[in-house]
């Protein structure tokens, strides 16, 4: 290991404090270090390793820069909850030692492409680690969503909006619609409308090797937004068709700490109030 790249956010006030701090550690280990504000996203060259600092929504940004070249990522925990970070702050020098000793392990996570076309036109096509969600603004309306598995018909979801997630993303978003909870190794996707008006309309999980087209039925006077991971979007109307299928990328988490994702939901969602037998 001899490169690295360091993806923060400006936003935090003791940021600058921090990155002297690790410039600091990174010089001591004899590594280059190249450092890249989130929200000004940019080519990562030849860096070998992508270290995040900040929460989860910093972590999804630097997962989207990194999937090209598959460069793993190492989470430090900066943000509110930090569901993706693996290591604290003040453990960066003991995380530095044992990557560059080799001790550490590489999980992948599948990723998501979001793509809207109106007739034959493409709007936009973006991937996503956690979730691509079809959205209404601040109107109380329901909107219309013709939704398609394989080219067979699903349903037509009245709801506020439609959220299709990877197996990382059933701890955001979708959670919240009420979607399961799922160990991010499985291969498969959920369709989670939100706030459907039907007391039958639930989530699904389905193969990821599925191709999943939505058809926005209406209404007609509302656009609709399609974000990728809440960060970049682009309005939809109707007519317009958006698809979510795998991506070609993935996003590698380097792993350090012998944390499962259950402790992970324990600590990070307070999953479960009863004392662990034993």
């Amino acid at each position: 290991m001899k490169r690295i790249a360091v993806v923060y956010v400006e936003s935090k006030s003791h940021m600058p404090v921090l990155l002297a701090e690790l410039r600091a550690w990174v010089a001591g280990l004899g590594w280059e270090a190249t450092f890249i504000n989130a929200r000004e996203p940019e080519p990562l060259g030849d860096a070998e390793l992508v270290v995040v600092l900040g929460g989860d929504g910093t972590f999804l940004a630097a997962a989207r820069m990194a999937m090209e070249k598959e460069i793993p990522l190492l989470g430090v925990d900066l943000g509110r909850l930090g569901f993706l970070s693996e290591v604290a702050f003040n453990d960066l020098p003991a995380a530095f030692e044992r990557i560059q000793a080799g001790d550490f392990t590489v999980e992948d996570r599948c990723m998501l492409t979001v793509a809207a076309y109106r007739e034959q036109e493409l709007l936009g096509e973006f991937h996503a680690l956690n979730d691509g969600v079809i959205g209404k603004g601040g109107f109380a309306r329901l909107v219309e969503l013709a939704t398609y598995v394989d080219g067979n018909y699903l349903t037509t979801y009245n709801a506020d909006g439609l959220i299709v997630s990877t197996p990382t993303g059933s701890t955001a978003y979708a959670l919240s619609a009420g979607g399961p909870l799922l160990t991010p190794d499985l291969p498969v996707f959920v369709i989670s409308p939100i706030c459907p008006h039907s007391l039958s309309a639930r989530p699904i999980v389905i193969s990821d090797a599925c191709d999943i087209r939505v058809i926005v039925e209406g209404p007609a006077d509302l656009d609709l937004l399609l974000s990728a991971d809440g960060q970049t979007a682009v309005n939809v109307r109707m007519g317009d068709h958006v698809c979510f299928r795998r991506s070609p990328h993935r996003a590698r988490l380097v792993k350090i700490n012998k944390i499962d994702f259950f402790a992970r939901l324990q600590t990070k969602l307070n999953w479960g109030t009863t004392r662990r037998p034993g």
